[in-house]
C-alpha cells in the first residue's frame, strides 16, 4: 500500500507539473541550501549566557537525504561543530546544556562528537550538561560522557554500551534464485561479512577481533567520563543492554534524573552564575519558543519521492555504536 501511494503521489506531480495544473512556488534554486546560524534567544535577558545544544538522530558524517527536488540536510556533526563555534566565540557563554536524542550512529561518527565536546572544554575551560531525553543509547550516550554532568529524563532509555556490525546470510535464498556470487577478491578477507555466503569461522574471529577492539575503545571513553566508576563496572554494565533512567542513575551511568530544566539549574550551579539568558543557535528566521523547542538545526526533511527510496530502509554495512531496535527498517 506504502509503494502504491508513493508512487501514485509522483505520478500525480509529474502528470500536474507537466499539464500546468498547478504553478509550483517552491524556489528551487535555494532547495538544499543551509543558511550559516545565529544566536537566537530562548529565554531571559541576563548579560550571561548558556547555549543550549542538541544532538538528535541518527549519528553520521553524511545525513543527506536527496529527494525528488535535489538539496542535502547538513550532517550533525557539521552543524554541532558550528554552534561550538559560535559558543566558544561568545565569552558571555558561560557554558552549554547538550541535550541528547540519539540511539547511536557510526563508530567515528559517535568518537568525532565526544571529541569535538571534550575540545570545547578544553579550550573554553567552560563546563557542559548533557540533558538524555527519550532515547540517548550507544553512540548517544558515548557523546553524552564527554561532559561533566549527565542528567537523564526520567522516562528516557539509554545504555546499550557496545558494537554492532550488521549482516545477512543470503545464500539459501540465492540458491533458490539461481543466483551465484562472481567477486573475486584480492585476498582471502576482502570479502569477509559478505552476505552472498555463510561466514567462515576464521573470518568469524576476524571481524569479531575489529569489534573487540571498537568495544574496548567505547569502555575506555566511558571509564575516562564516569569516574566514580571503576572499570571493572563499566565492562559488567556494558553487556549491550538498555537502562531506564532509574537503572543508570543507580548503576552510576548518570548523576541524577530529572528534567531540561533541572540540566540548566545544574549548569548555572557549575557555572557560578545565578541569572541566565539562555540562547541557541538556528538558520536566520527559525525562533525556538521555550527550552523544549528543537534545537537540532536539522533542514526540514523535502518529500522524498525517489522510487529507489520506496522500500523498506536498512542500516549501510559497516561497524557501529548504535542501538538498532530504535532505528527503523
Amino acid at each position: 500500500m506504502r509503494t502504491r501511494c508513493s508512487v501514485s503521489l509522483l505520478s500525480a506531480l509529474v502528470l500536474c507539473f507537466g499539464t500546468g495544473c498547478f504553478t509550483p512556488i517552491l524556489d528551487f534554486g535555494s532547495i538544499g541550501q543551509v543558511s550559516p546560524l545565529v544566536e537566537v534567544r530562548v529565554s531571559g535577558d541576563a548579560a550571561a549566557k548558556v547555549a543550549l545544544l542538541e544532538v538528535s538522530g541518527v549519528i553520521a558524517f553524511d545525513q543527506s537525504s536527496w529527494s525528488f527536488f535535489g538539496g542535502q540536510k547538513p550532517s550533525v556533526i557539521s552543524r554541532l561543530q558550528e554552534a561550538l563555534d559560535l559558543a566558544a566565540a561568545d565569552p558571555a557563554v558561560k557554558g552549554l546544556v547538550l541535550r541528547v536524542r540519539s540511539p547511536g550512529g557510526g563508530v567515528a561518527a559517535s568518537e568525532t562528537l565526544h571529541h569535538l565536546i571534550k575540545t570545547w572544554k578544553l579550550q573554553t575551560h567552560k563546563p557542559v550538561v548533557a540533558f538524555l531525553q527519550e532515547i540517548a543509547a550507544s553512540g548517544g550516550y558515548y557523546v553524552a560522557v564527554a561532559s561533566d554532568h549527565v542528567i537523564a529524563h526520567p522516562s528516557s532509555i539509554t545504555g546499550s554500551i557496545g558494537v554492532i556490525m550488521p549482516g545477512y546470510n543470503l545464500a539459501n535464498l540465492m540458491d533458490r534464485f539461481g543466483v551465484e556470487d562472481q567477486s573475486l577478491t584480492s585476498g582471502a578477507f576482502k570479502d569477509a561479512g559478505s552476505s552472498t555466503r555463510a561466514m567462515r569461522e576464521d573470518e568469524r574471529a576476524q571481524l569479531q577481533s575489529v569489534i573487540d577492539d571498537l568495544f574496548s575503545r567505547f569502555v575506555d571513553v566511558v571509564d575516562e567520563g564516569r569516574p566514580k566508576l571503576d572499570r571493572f563496572a563499566v565492562e559488567r554494565l556494558a553487556d549491550g543492554r538498555i537502562y531506564t533512567a532509574n537503572q543508570a542513575f543507580e548503576s552510576g551511568l548518570v548523576d541524577e534524573i530529572g528534567h531540561m530544566d533541572a540540566a540548566i539549574d545544574r549548569l548555572k550551579q557549575i557555572a557560578g552564575v545565578s541569572s541566565v539568558q539562555l540562547v541557541t543557535y538556528k538558520q536566520p528566521g527559525a525562533s525556538p519558543k521555550n527550552i523544549y523547542s528543537d534545537f537540532s538545526n536539522r533542514a526540514p526533511d523535502l518529500p522524498d519521492l525517489s522510487l529507489i527510496s520506496l522500500g523498506a530502509k536498512k542500516i549501510p554495512a559497516g561497524f557501529y555504536y548504535l542501538w538498532p531496535a530504535a532505528v527503523s527498517h
